[in-house]
């Protein structure tokens, strides 16, 4: 504001006085637009902070989920080999199929080879769809044929600081039940050659 004169009217004074009014009511209008900025900021401060716990929170679950399916993949393919194994010994024993009126105390009965073959086969499945239905639970399902090909060849990893599990390492999950699958197919061809075999 400019100097006061020396020689002022009331006319001047009233002038100076108002002129004084406005800008002490721009500068409190200017101070009220400022907190409100203020308020509103914080609230989007606090707003960014709750939702990025919400993200961590569930990149934890995810990472959590993640695990437990890998650990099921591991029982998974554990299983696989128990049936593998079954499968190499009764292969080792189809040269003592015999006839069912034999006496040969090592003898083995066609039709018991055949219904445990058969058993095997039926186990399997019933892996491979719990194995599907683990999958599912933990949010997976977008995972592709086309991924399990495409990664199928990269390492097991986990994240540096060791707490959650990264994408590779549950693809590889994935790509123990795609074996799986593959020796389901070679269960169902043995099965298919045993009953050859017997009914020959």
């Amino acid at each position: 504001m400019d100097s006061v004169p020396e020689n002022i009217g009331v006319a001047e004074v009233r002038s100076l006085f108002k002129q004084l009014e406005r800008e002490a009511e721009d500068g409190e209008q200017q101070l009220i637009d400022a907190a409100r900025r203020i308020v509103l900021e914080e609230e989007f401060i606090d707003a960014l902070m709750l939702r990025c716990e919400e993200l961590d929170t569930d990149f934890h679950r995810i990472g959590y989920s993640a695990k437990s399916v890998e650990d099921k993949a591991d029982t998974f393919r554990g299983r696989l080999e128990e049936v593998s194994n079954e499968l190499v010994m009764l292969e080792s024993n189809l040269p003592l199929l015999t006839n069912p009126t034999s006496s040969d105390k090592n003898s083995v009965d066609a039709q018991e080879v055949y219904q445990k073959l058969e058993l095997l086969c039926q186990r399997h499945a019933f892996l491979a769809d719990s194995f599907r239905h683990v999958v599912g639970q933990a949010g997976l399902n977008g995972s592709t044929e086309m991924d399990l090909n495409a990664e199928s060849s990269s390492s097991s990893q986990t994240d540096p600081s060791g707490a959650v599990p990264s994408r590779h390492a549950v693809n590889e999950a994935l790509v123990k039940l795609s074996e799986g699958k593959i020796l389901q197919e070679q269960l169902e061809w043995q099965l298919s050659d045993l009953r050859e075999k017997l009914s020959s």
